[in-house]
């Protein structure tokens, strides 16, 4: 179910977050959860995994600051990390 959290996260956390590191130049995401989807794909598995728990800590204090906790949240995490797999 697309409800306006799920926008807000794709159109606004994820940005802000990729925006704070190096890697941020290679995504051509744009909001769109696909995008983001192939877009970062290709980066997580690269991550060691200290820089990818300090990229889903980012995601997490963003996404608080934006009101989006909770199983909302969680899924999200979850998705990042099944990247990675």
């Amino acid at each position: 179910m697309i409800t306006a959290q799920t926008d807000e996260f794709w159109e606004k956390v994820m940005p802000a977050v990729a925006g704070e590191f190096d890697w941020a130049n290679k995504l051509t995401a744009c909001g769109d959860k696909k995008a983001w989807e192939k877009g970062l794909k290709d980066i997580v598995v690269e991550l060691d995994n200290e820089e990818f728990n300090l990229f889903l800590a980012k995601v997490v204090m963003t996404a608080a600051s934006k009101q989006i906790m909770g199983v909302d949240l969680t899924r999200r995490i979850e998705f990042l990390k099944g990247l990675r797999e």
